[in-house]
């Protein structure tokens, strides 16, 4: 063979490996990169298995998110992505990614280097929030589409519920996400920022990954399956889900001590610094109340977390709540936020548009867990005071409310009223199946307020939402 030739076919050879090996390792070896004496090392790692779920038979195809990623920088969260889009009832044209960081805090906290898309005959446009893919050809229902993303995450600016503080790092709300699909309006939702609330929600989707991290830190999360040493100065932690949650959040910490209750299949863990009494035992106390009420809690972790917040006595996620260090943190608020696993997690609901189901369901079933400790003068009281705040305000969208107090008023204390109505309907009982139905129903789903009141309605047989809600807020 002649030179010239030789040399051909070996350029050819090389670039077609060199091709091959690049696809390989972003989209499916998923090698780890990761700083060691300033330079990059690829190492490959072991994907962590889907876990099988409790409802195989009767689960559908979902949406699903698998990770790769690392601190880059004290500053940085470095990771890969790639997503597995279940094409189903949304538009068949195109596709929108939120980048919710950048949505709820008006920063450009996530920012996007790389983006590929399975299918040839497709184009997208990045905007400071959000990005939109547009096929040439429409999508079939059912259809599967492959995006690959990688990001970096700045997480040096601390926010409220995100980014770094001293010795912990909160990653809500971090990553890449397909849009929620609204069916009825036809169109995906967005996020906007707020001063209050929590103005995001998210579709039920399955995880996976691994988080690569210096041993000097601790990752906690409810979807972590194992972690193992990887080399001297590094750890890795697997996670993965077994059935559908709404969100990824993981809290990263120095420091940490830990307090576990098993009770059956389900682990409760309780994540300190320095510790409260009674916030495990009580967690165990509501959550065996609830299930009582609303049926199993649907994971086998439930973590409780302390952290700074200084404007929240707590918030929710899949599987975890955090609990502020900086506020007295009592029976109201644990109920409260773990009636968020139910009215949240499970059952899914316009957090941003809608904000007054789930918080105001969140707020009566602490109360019931109230009622159930104290006695029925108890929550009669308790009614009577809420009948006091100003019923001006009205059901609407997060930003209608100009203040968090206006906010709090309408959907936490007059709409919990809405639920004590109900119940004065027809008992306890009745008011126990409805719920009971709207959660084996709206499990993994999304209610909305229409849906809501449509079942209520049927439930009780005739249009008795209208007369409490007129009786609730002042009416034009």
């Amino acid at each position: 063979m002649k030179k010239g030739k030789g040399k051909l076919l070996y350029m050819a050879v090389s670039a077609i490996i060199c091709l091959f090996l690049s696809y390989a390792i972003f989209s499916h070896v998923f090698t780890m990169s990761h700083i060691n004496e300033g330079k990059i090392i690829k190492r490959p790692l072991p994907r962590p298995k889907q876990q099988e779920s409790q409802h195989k038979h009767t689960e559908r195809k979902r949406t699903s998110y698998d990770f790769q990623m690392f601190f880059s920088s004290p500053q940085k969260l470095t990771a890969q992505q790639k997503i597995k889009y279940i094409v189903n009832g949304a538009k068949k044209q195109d596709i929108r990614i939120l980048l919710p960081a950048n949505l709820i805090y008006e920063e450009p906290l996530i920012k996007i280097k790389k983006i590929r898309i399975s299918q040839k005959d497709a184009k997208y446009k990045l905007q400071e929030g959000y990005l939109d893919i547009f096929f040439l050809q429409d999508l079939k229902e059912g259809e599967e589409v492959v995006l690959f993303i990688e990001f970096e995450v700045d997480i040096s600016r601390g926010k409220e519920r995100f980014g770094k503080t001293k010795n912990m790092i909160l990653l809500t709300n971090w990553y890449p996400v397909v849009a929620p699909f609204n069916e009825k309006q036809g169109d995906w939702c967005t996020f906007s920022p707020s001063r209050f609330g929590d103005p995001y929600f998210y579709e039920s989707v399955h995880f996976s990954g691994y988080f690569l991290i210096n041993k000097e830190w601790q990752v906690v999360s409810p979807l972590l399956t194992k972690n193992k040493e990887h080399d001297n100065k590094y750890n890795i932690y697997f996670f993965a889900t077994k059935e559908p949650v709404r969100d990824l959040t993981f809290v990263v910490g120095k420091n940490f001590k830990c307090e576990t209750i098993q009770k059956d299949n389900l682990e409760i863990a309780y994540y300190y610094v320095s510790p409260r009494r009674d916030i495990i035992r009580r967690a165990q106390d509501v959550l065996a109340f609830y299930e009582e009420i609303y049926g199993k809690y649907g994971l086998d972790k439930f973590l409780l977390v302390d952290v700074p917040l200084q404007n929240f006595w707590g918030t929710e996620y899949s599987g975890m709540v955090f609990l502020s260090t900086l506020k007295t943190v009592g029976a109201r608020t644990i109920a409260h936020e773990i009636g968020h696993q139910y009215w949240y997690y499970a059952v899914g609901t316009d957090q941003l548009n809608e904000p007054w189901i789930d918080e105001s369901l969140a707020t009566y079933s602490s109360l019931l867990y109230l009622e159930q400790l104290y006695g029925s003068a108890y929550y009669e009281n308790e009614i009577a005071s809420l009948k006091k705040f100003n019923k001006s305000y009205g059901l609407g969208a997060l930003s209608v409310y100009k203040t968090n107090k206006e906010y709090k008023d309408a959907t936490y204390r007059r709409a919990c009223l809405f639920w004590d109505y109900i119940r004065k309907l027809q008992g306890k009982a009745k008011l126990y199946q409805v719920l009971q139905k709207i959660q084996k129903d709206y499990k993994d789903r999304i209610l909305y307020h229409n849906d809501l009141i449509k079942i209520i309605n049927e439930e009780y047989k005739g249009d008795v939402t209208k007369e409490i809600l007129d009786k609730l807020y002042a009416t034009k």
